[in-house]
């Protein structure tokens, strides 16, 4: 076998290796987009409701404070003053806090759907020796890695650097404003700078799941073997797959042998197709094949109803297209009763005929 056949990773994984893989963790994910994901909805979650804990605190500590002058305060004042103080925070942080939480959900479901695997918890001595890490950090992939994220500082910076020289007309009137219009100014310049960085680096995470997906992709194709291995867990080694349903056709062969006797009638071709029926007028709502076969079967099926003096008659359509058109323990088409329904009145005539002469005969 060629040793490219065996070591060359040339086949694309199949859905039974994804999906092992998958069980384990391994999915094309891209952190780099989460994190863009993350900043960009959580300037815009600061930016609907990022004044209300700001007010809620402030008017909560002024009007705690203001209230301070009118009695006496101890060390359970103090402590009831900061727990308040603790959980009107926490209430006023909920927006926040709840919508970055549904941001981070959705930005890995999105990428992996909902994913549960623990293989990923487990703890493993080999993430810890220093020798694996290097030579990690110095293959072709972390190479990749450091090279993308001095592209996105390059990037950051750039943004940065063209927003704030955007602003400096302004910067030089600021000696001129108050404390409230500097602090405003610097808080939009703030956010917009934020903005477009967390936009940058959206467009580079975009890129880089692609590159995920891509690179996945790559780690999970298969030689040729191994495709044949798992072909081979999967339906098992060919002999005994061969085996086990030549046993399968003798088994259905064997049963449909013992069936034959109990048929009314056999309609022959005559030599190449045999067609068992049976009738049993109160569970059946038309005669049903219980055998049939061509060439050696054929005369296999004769041969059992000779000897079980099962009526043998020949019609040739008819045995052809019973053929054709029926599986065992299928029930005639009704394009066909006529004639069936001719034979079996010719055969329980042909068996009365018969029961009338053994007493004579005896």
């Amino acid at each position: 076998m060629p040793d490219s056949d065996v070591g060359d990773k040339t086949e694309q994984a199949t859905p039974r290796k994804l999906q092992e893989a998958r069980r384990k963790g391994q999915v094309a994910k891209s952190m780099d987009l989460s994190s863009a994901l993350i900043l960009l909805g959580g300037l815009l979650v600061l930016k609907l409701w990022g004044h209300y804990p700001l007010s809620a605190m402030y008017d909560y500590t002024r009007g705690s404070l203001g209230n301070m002058h009118t009695g006496s305060m101890d060390v359970g004042d103090i402590y009831a003053w900061f727990g308040g103080g603790g959980l009107f925070l926490l209430r006023a942080l909920m927006p926040i806090v709840g919508g970055l939480l549904v941001i981070a959900f959705l930005a890995n479901v999105m990428q992996t759907g909902f994913l549960f695997s623990s293989e990923s918890l487990k703890f493993s001595l080999g993430k810890l020796n220093p020798v694996e890490g290097m030579k990690r950090l110095c293959s072709k992939r972390g190479f990749v890695r450091l090279s993308a994220s001095l592209f996105k500082v390059s990037v950051i910076l750039v943004v940065a650097g063209l927003t704030i020289r955007s602003y400096f007309p302004t910067f030089t009137v600021l000696n001129a404003a108050g404390f409230g219009q500097i602090a405003s100014f610097v808080m939009g310049v703030t956010f917009e700078l934020a903005l477009k960085i967390a936009i940058a680096l959206l467009a580079l995470a975009l890129l880089d799941y692609l590159y995920q997906k891509w690179q996945y992709g790559e780690d999970q194709k298969m030689t040729k073997q191994e495709v044949r291995d798992e072909l081979k867990r999967m339906e098992g080694d060919p002999l005994t797959r061969d085996r086990r349903r030549r046993m399968q056709r003798e088994i259905a062969f064997s049963r449909m042998m013992a069936d034959v006797p109990e048929a009314d009638v056999v309609i022959t071709n005559p030599t190449e197709i045999a067609v068992a029926l049976r009738y049993e007028a109160k569970v059946m709502n038309a005669p049903r094949v219980i055998a049939k076969g061509q060439r050696l079967t054929a005369q296999r099926i004769r041969e059992i109803a000779e000897e079980s003096d099962v009526p043998i008659v020949e019609r040739k359509p008819l045995a052809r297209a019973l053929f054709r058109m029926c599986d065992i323990g299928d029930e005639v088409p009704v394009d066909l009763y006529q004639a069936v329904a001719e034979v079996l009145a010719f055969v329980y005539e042909l068996n009365r005929m018969k029961a009338q002469a053994r007493p004579a005969v005896a």
